[in-house]
C-alpha cells in the first residue's frame, strides 16, 4: 500500500511514469550485518535479515508492474549472482 501511495503521489506531481524507476532493496550479508550494527550501534540486527528484504523486493516488483513503471530489481539481480557477497 505504502508503494502505491509512493508511485500515486509522483504522478500527482505530474512526473511521467517513463521517469519513475523503483529499484528493489538488494540482498544484505546477514552475518555482516550483525556484526556491524553490534559494532557500530550495539544493535542486535535480528529484524534485518535477509528473509526480511525479499518479501518488500517482491512487493517493489508487483507494485511496479501494476503502476506500469519501470523497476531495476537489484535482488533478483543478486539472487542470480554466484556469490554476491564478494560485492561487499
Amino acid at each position: 500500500e505504502n508503494m502505491n501511495y509512493i508511485i500515486d503521489q509522483l504522478l500527482r506531481m505530474k512526473i511521467p511514469k517513463s521517469r519513475i524507476i523503483i529499484i528493489t532493496p538488494g540482498r544484505i550479508d546477514g552475518d555482516r550485518w550483525s556484526d556491524y550494527l553490534k559494532t557500530h550501534y550495539k544493535v542486535d540486527s535480528k529484524d534485518h535479515q535477509d528473509e526480511l528484504v525479499k518479501p518488500y523486493a517482491e512487493v517493489s516488483r508487483r507494485v511496479a508492474n501494476e503502476k506500469n513503471v519501470e523497476c531495476i530489481d537489484l535482488n533478483k539481480i543478486m539472487q542470480n549472482m554466484t556469490d554476491f557477497k564478494e560485492y561487499f
